[in-house]
């Protein structure tokens, strides 16, 4: 199992409820609303996708990672985001996201893989397939692409997204903001 940082979590919540409802929400994973923000405040993953799933037995959460994903800055990466800037085309910016996310995290890997089209961008996070999962890997899908379009000059449109787990309630939300479609379901 591995370890998920505490301004993810936070910033999941603040898209879908607030005030006492965020703070006891969060204190379920350990994290003080009230405390400064510290993106060396770790706890393990399990726990932030247990609390997804509460979170979205309490709120619709169909459009919540479009929602946090889109609003993600490259900055907000830490050193990634001006690498990322530094290079000059889509292909190394995404290289270069796969060789970091290799060095800083153990809950998700990223691959980059040879397509004819141009090139496949695989996020696989192991283990079961349930909704605490499915919300953060549709959010950091859904973050790199908003990364990409905001250091590359010319315009980042997927051709398609696919996505292992069940649909939500809609996809409209997803298809809309990808410019494509999403396809879903074991085979994606």
């Amino acid at each position: 199992m591995g370890y998920v940082t505490s301004p993810f979590s936070r910033k999941m919540v603040a898209a879908a409820i607030e005030g006492a409802e965020a703070t006891g929400l969060l204190a379920t994973v350990g994290i003080e609303a009230d405390a400064p923000r510290d993106s060396k405040v770790m706890f393990r993953s399990g726990a932030h996708y247990a609390m997804l799933e509460r979170l979205a037995g309490e709120v619709d959460a169909t459009d919540l990672p479009v929602r946090v994903g889109a609003s993600k800055r490259c900055d907000e990466w830490g050193a990634l985001g001006p690498a990322l800037k530094a290079v000059p085309d889509l292909r190394g910016s995404m290289a270069r996201a796969e060789h970091q996310a290799r060095l800083w995290t153990s809950v998700v890997r990223y691959q980059l893989r040879p397509d004819p089209r141009g090139m496949l961008n695989v996020l696989h996070r192991p283990g079961e397939r349930r909704l605490g999962r499915r919300l953060p890997n549709e959010t950091t899908l859904v973050a790199t692409v908003a990364c990409a379009r905001q250091v590359n000059p010319a315009p980042v449109r997927p051709l398609n997204a696919r996505v292992r787990q069940a649909a939500p309630n809609a996809s409209t939300s997803h298809e809309g903001w990808f410019g494509c479609a999403v396809r879903r379901g074991g085979g994606a």
